[in-house]
C-alpha cells in the first residue's frame, strides 16, 4: 500500500471513531425501540403507557440525535478519506467492500434519518403528542422492515475487512 497523508489519515480515524460510536448508538437505539413492543407485532407491550412512553422517548431522543449526527460525519469523513487518499480501489478488494457496504446503505439510512427527524421536531416542539409520536415510530419500524439487522450486520464485517485486508493485490 502506498504511503498516505496526513489529512488523509486524520479523515480515515474520523470514520473510525464515529463509525465505531454510530453503530453502537444505533443498536442501542433498535434495542430500546424494539424492548417497548410485542415481539410479534407493532403494538405496544402492556407496561407502556402514554407517560412511560413520553419518558422513554424523551431518553432515547438523545440517542437517535447521537446516532444521525455520527453518521453523517462518517459519511463525510469516509468520502473525503477516499478522495484524499491514494489508496485505489481496484488494487485494494476491502476498502472496495467497506465503501460498497456504506454507500449501498446510505440510501435507506437518509430514509432513517429523515424519520428520526420528525421524531426529532416532534420530540423538541414541546407539545408531547404521543399517538402522532406512535404513528411515525411504527411508520418507520415498519418500512424499515428487517433491514436495522441487515444493515448491523454488514457495519459488523468491517472490523474483519479492516484487520485482514482480503482481496488485496500484493505489491511487487
Amino acid at each position: 500500500m502506498k504511503k498516505t497523508s496526513v489529512l488523509s489519515k486524520v479523515f480515515a480515524y474520523f470514520s473510525l471513531s464515529s463509525g465505531a460510536i454510530w453503530l453502537g448508538t444505533y443498536i442501542s437505539g433498535y434495542v430500546i425501540i424494539y424492548q417497548l413492543f410485542k415481539a410479534d407485532e407493532l403494538v405496544l407491550k402492556d407496561f407502556v403507557t402514554a407517560s412511560i412512553f413520553k419518558g422513554i422517548f424523551n431518553t432515547t431522543t438523545s440517542l437517535i440525535i447521537l446516532s444521525d449526527v455520527l453518521y453523517v460525519i462518517l459519511i463525510i469523513s469516509f468520502t473525503l478519506f477516499i478522495l484524499i487518499s491514494k489508496i485505489k480501489l481496484k488494487e485494494n478488494g476491502w476498502l472496495f467492500i467497506i465503501a460498497a457496504i456504506i454507500y449501498i446503505t446510505f440510501p435507506f439510512e437518509v430514509f432513517n434519518l429523515t424519520k428520526d427527524y420528525k421524531l426529532i421536531i416532534l420530540n423538541i416542539s414541546g407539545s408531547f403528542d404521543f399517538n402522532l409520536i406512535l404513528t411515525t415510530l411504527t411508520d418507520k419500524l415498519s418500512s424499515l422492515s428487517s433491514f436495522p439487522l441487515i444493515h448491523i450486520l454488514c457495519y459488523l464485517t468491517i472490523p474483519y475487512l479492516l484487520i485482514f485486508k482480503p482481496l488485496s493485490l500484493s505489491e511487487k
